[in-house]
């Protein structure tokens, strides 16, 4: 018997996904002669703060699918209010509550059409809404796949998947969907095909631009760009087509790239420019890699990068001010370390005008 899932897609980009795999299985359903309901062990659900989901190009999950965090807030300010009344000074998850939140004067993004790209936002949503609705819907999801067995047996056989008699329901696979690649990792690259643009139009300035993700369950590294042998067509025909994938597994990829650096010599100058949005973060495969030992290994990386005689300029993006996430962000790049808001290009200018100035 083919397994139960829940798929559920959290944001934009996830939810979209989700949409995408939906209607991928239900047409393949169809191909196979399938005239039945979708079947219930196949749970696909969407979670945002919109209260519709937006791009009618993509399918839609049905309504009882999709949920809406945003609660009937129209303003992170009334959502802000509602959360410190639920959790007093003193209260158990107050703790929790603090450090992260944006301040609620610096946000002015209408809650109900999306969370405006700012991720603390539909976090902080998300906390009110997951004991009202999203655990409900949740636990209604895994008693769907637990009832829908004898649905799912005659699926499975008209897939061509044979089910003996008495097999009991699996567990299902439970699948979070979730990506920076929406607004954060747009600008990030347009900030980056901006730099390579740059760079192919002066004369003794090139540019290699690496990308890190995970593949599998691997952390991989991808030599997207290199202005010594590719031409900048490839930047206008290639990286439109490219998706930040998994976690980030910052200090691993420092390691397997290095041999390709340019020492710098009396003759060239090399700059490592490294644009991120977390802390490292690697758990696959066996491997744990996150927190201090992840923090400490990636700081030991940038040691080495610097002893190369390669500069470093480190940027971290956000949309809103977090302590915790600026310390380990230093602890790793120290005084080299540069806060700034992705929306806005012209920091990082300004910086790089200054690390080529400097000698």
């Amino acid at each position: 018997m083919l397994r139960p899932v829940i798929m559920i897609g959290c944001g934009g980009s996830g939810q979209k996904a989700v949409r995408y795999v939906r209607d991928a299985v239900r047409r393949r359903l169809i191909h196979a002669g399938w005239e039945g309901e979708f079947p219930e062990s196949w749970q696909f659900l969407g979670i945002d703060t919109l209260t519709t989901q937006e791009d009618p190009s993509i399918p839609p999950l049905p309504a009882n699918d999709y949920i809406s965090v945003s609660l009937n807030y129209t303003t992170y300010g009334n959502l802000a209010a509602a959360l410190d009344a639920k959790f007093p000074v003193g209260s158990a998850g107050f703790k929790e509550m603090m450090g992260w939140r944006p301040n609620p004067t610096q946000v002015s993004v209408p809650l109900q059409a999306g969370a405006g790209q700012l991720r603390a936002v539909g976090r902080a949503a998300g906390v009110l809404a997951l004991q009202n609705i999203v655990q409900q819907r949740l636990l209604t999801a895994f008693s769907a796949c637990a009832s829908g067995g004898p649905t799912l047996s005659e699926v499975s056989q008209r897939l061509g998947v044979t089910v003996p008699a008495g097999t009991p329901v699996p567990a299902p696979i439970t699948i979070v969907v979730g990506s920076m690649a929406g607004g954060t990792w747009d600008k990030a690259l347009t900030t980056t095909i901006a730099i390579c643009k740059a760079a192919s139009m002066v004369s003794n300035l090139n540019v290699q631009v690496t990308i890190r993700g995970i593949w599998g369950t691997k952390a991989y590294i991808c030599q997207a760009y290199d202005s010594r042998v590719d031409k900048f067509d490839k930047v206008k025909r290639l990286f439109p087509a490219l998706r930040a994938n998994g976690t980030t597994p910052e200090g691993l990829c420092y390691e397997a790239t290095m041999k390709y650096f340019v020492p710098t010599t009396k003759d060239v100058d090399s700059y490592f420019l490294n644009i991120c949005d977390g802390e490292p973060n690697f758990s696959e495969d066996g491997t744990n890699y996150y927190g201090e030992v992840a923090l400490q290994h990636t700081r030991k990386m940038v040691k080495k990068i610097k002893e190369q005689g390669v500069r470093v300029m480190a940027y971290f993006v956000s949309d809103y001010d977090h302590d915790s996430s600026k310390r380990k962000f230093k602890t790793m790049y120290g005084e080299d370390s540069r806060f700034i808001n992705i929306n806005d290009i012209i920091p990082i200018t300004k910086t790089l005008n200054e690390l080529f100035l400097t000698k």
